[in-house]
């Protein structure tokens, strides 16, 4: 069986976490999340942040940076995904945040990070960094 190869892209802008007690609709919003009435907003830094950060019940100020990770199919087709990317990680010692949907794959990761986080997958053979 041959093993499954990604490509990963960088995506251009930082992104903030908020938490909401209900979604906030803007331009900005790269992403959400809703769990149990718990609405996790993924949104790249912008003009209506302080608006965002009034809204929320909580913010992280940190800065996060995200990559987008490609598969040859969408769906769920493919088994170890997260195992793969989170044990790639884990042994670096970089924390990560997985978030998927139905087509799209983005890890986010504290600015701290990131030239490891690209480190890491440049070293990696069944990854293809763009």
């Amino acid at each position: 069986m041959t093993e499954t190869r990604f490509s990963v892209t960088a995506l251009d802008d930082k992104v903030r976490l908020y938490q909401l007690r209900y979604p906030i609709y803007s331009p900005g919003v790269l992403c959400s999340t809703s769990i149990n009435g718990e609405y996790t907003i993924y949104k790249y830094i912008g003009d209506d942040d302080t608006l965002f950060e009034t809204m929320s019940i909580q913010f992280d100020p940190r800065v996060y940076h995200a990559f987008s990770v490609h598969e040859d199919c969408p769906g769920i087709s493919h088994i170890g995904i997260v195992h793969f990317l989170s044990g790639l990680f884990s042994d670096a010692h970089i924390p990560i945040l997985y978030v998927n949907t139905y087509a799209s794959n983005l890890i986010f990761f504290t600015e701290e990070y990131k030239e490891r986080v690209v480190s890491v997958m440049k070293a990696h053979p069944r990854i293809l960094f763009d």
